[in-house]
């Protein structure tokens, strides 16, 4: 519709007054018309839910794929590089993080947040920072196919929020559990994935006695239509875990500096 705020999905809002609201931040070299595509058997099953869609800010040429390219025009999004300098890419995540926070102020609060791979790395410092400044009811988080921020090279910004990464040769054994996110979370991960360790290694940064763990035969993609019953549990969980979040839980305005 004209004047429709395109970060937002057309949802049915249920009988709530104020619906939940779930903010989806899609992964690298994508797009927010991309997310929307990924999570819409999700959708489905989640009709009470209000969506919105956050694009990353380094605008893109080219997409993650070849099959992305033919399936979707751009403009593609990322939220930092790949192939950068260490400062370079701290630049970024900084810039990411700082972006997203500008989004929740604008959309929020949100009491869910889905991130696809580098996206659901963003959300894991989103939701290490509000840990470190002392917001303890933090929303229900789903990581789809996640990797670390630092999956490609040290990061100090990213240690000092999540801890050292368990797949560097640098590891500092004091560092690994330094960080644990106290959340209630989901993780889908592909079997196929190439990047599935990576994603394992991202698992870490969460308690593990409030992460549900969903693995389905594919690659790094949310998982495929076909898997009605995965959906339905998936969903079941979610809400769920709504259902069961403390009163004013989520991502909301935050101060903060990012030193």
């Amino acid at each position: 519709a004209a004047g429709q705020d395109p970060s937002r999905s057309e949802m049915t809002l249920g009988e709530a007054s104020r619906p939940m609201r779930v903010m989806c931040v899609h992964g690298w070299r994508t797009s927010p018309s991309i997310m929307e595509f990924q999570t819409a058997e999700l959708r489905k099953r989640l009709p009470g839910l209000e969506f919105h869609f956050m694009a990353g800010h380094m605008k893109e040429s080219e997409a993650c794929d070849p099959t992305i390219a033919t399936l979707f025009e751009g403009p593609y999004y990322a939220h930092w590089g790949l192939h950068q300098s260490e400062s370079e890419q701290t630049a970024n995540i900084k810039k990411a993080v700082h972006d997203a926070l500008e989004f929740i102020k604008k959309n929020g609060p949100f009491q869910c947040v889905i991130g696809f791979s580098q996206g659901a790395a963003l959300v894991t410092l989103l939701a290490s920072l509000y840990q470190r400044e002392g917001k303890t009811d933090l929303p229900v988080i789903v990581c789809v196919c996640g990797v670390r921020p630092d999956h490609r090279m040290q990061s100090s910004f990213v240690e000092e929020l999540i801890g050292s990464n368990p797949l560097s040769k640098q590891i500092r054994e004091e560092n690994l559990s330094a960080n644990i996110l106290k959340v209630r979370s989901l993780h889908i991960l592909g079997l196929q994935d190439p990047l599935l360790e990576r994603g394992r290694a991202l698992l870490q940064v969460y308690e593990d006695e409030t992460a549900t763990v969903f693995e389905h035969s594919r690659g790094h993609q949310f998982p495929p239509w076909e898997e009605k019953l995965m959906y339905d549990d998936i969903a079941k969980c979610i809400t769920s875990a709504l259902s069961a979040l403390p009163e004013d839980s989520g991502f909301s305005e935050l101060q903060c500096t990012l030193a």
